[in-house]
């Protein structure tokens, strides 16, 4: 399948009536425009490797007709809205923070008319090349609150240290020491707050990888960054810094802040087929229930970690 075939195939779409009838056989297609409301739905897709991959949700509990049912990001039409596109793009922001000029809108499918709610639902299809990283994100955090302005957080990096071992992907991982903080005894990438005398965060990925596992400040190259990411209860924003080595260096832990040092290869971590969901001790007296995460022999990698390790994931599998 590729994206100019895909358009074509939707530009020629069945009737949807005939199309519906085969998940809704006792549905009655007869009730009128007239006595509905409008609202849309975004379909967005994004090819890799001749797959299409697609956006889908899972809303929250609450007392109406759709609540916890797997959807597509979208809801009724407002009077403000200038179109039914429109719509599907503003919901789109708000439910799963896709920028409203994000997409290209390559036509609409067949309206659907939900007798329960009076909502004729009309289907709009996006493509693009990569989904923003919110969205990749809220796979591994559904629950977080990802509008913390920026002005409101401190800034880290941590430092994702990659090497190639017969098309295998290695990297290193640290489990953090008991203390009375936010992330004791979390599984984490080496990293740390950004010092006034750091030159750039680069450079406080540098700094904390030598002072936490003994990579040399200058050893790796550096070949991007992904998406930063902030946490909530330590009000940071970590920017994850990618580096390349032809061979770790030997690693060394600093025993007041690194319980274990963990080198895995991503197939081992790989956040598609490993993703798993666990009651997580926060702090003591707070547990989170039903956490997604993935399990790497007794440990469990969550929260920001599995946010970032997501991302790289879903770039590897691009390549």
């Amino acid at each position: 399948m590729t994206k100019k075939k895909l358009q074509q195939l939707i530009s020629n779409k069945l009737p949807g009536n005939e199309v519906h009838k085969a998940f809704s056989p006792m549905r009655d297609f007869s009730m009128k425009k007239t006595n509905t409301r409008e609202a849309a739905v975004a379909i967005h897709l994004k090819f890799i490797n001749q797959e299409v991959h697609v956006i889908l949700i899972k809303r929250t509990q609450y007392d109406g007709a759709h609540s916890q049912q797997i959807a597509f990001p979208g809801g009724k039409h407002d009077k403000t809205d200038t179109d039914l596109e429109y719509t599907a793009r503003r919901e789109s922001k708000e439910e799963v923070g896709i920028d409203i000029k994000k997409g290209t809108c390559i036509g609409q499918l067949s309206p659907v008319t939900i007798p329960v709610s009076y909502f004729r639902v009309t289907p709009f299809v996006f493509i693009h090349d990569e989904f923003p990283p919110l969205v990749v994100h809220k796979a591994f955090s559904p629950m977080r609150d990802f509008s913390m302005k920026k002005t409101n957080t401190r800034e880290a990096a941590v430092a994702i240290h990659l090497k190639f071992i017969n098309q295998e992907v290695h990297v290193i991982l640290i489990k953090r020491t008991q203390y009375d903080g936010a992330h004791s005894q979390q599984i984490a990438f080496p990293g740390g707050k950004h010092d006034k005398t750091d030159t750039d965060l680069e450079y406080t990925a540098r700094r904390e990888s030598k002072e936490e596992v003994g990579i040399d400040i200058k050893k790796g190259t550096c070949i991007g960054q992904l998406s930063p990411v902030t946490i909530p209860v330590s009000y940071f924003r970590v920017t994850p810094f990618v580096f390349i080595h032809d061979e770790f260096p030997p690693l060394v832990k600093e025993a007041r802040e690194v319980q274990e040092i963990i080198c895995c290869r991503i197939s081992d971590i790989d956040t598609f087929s490993k993703k798993t969901h666990q009651n997580v001790l926060a702090k003591p007296g707070i547990t989170i229930k039903n956490v997604p995460g993935v399990s790497y022999k007794e440990h469990f990698i969550w929260g920001a970690t599995a946010l970032i390790l997501h991302e790289l994931n879903c770039l590897l599998k691009m390549s």
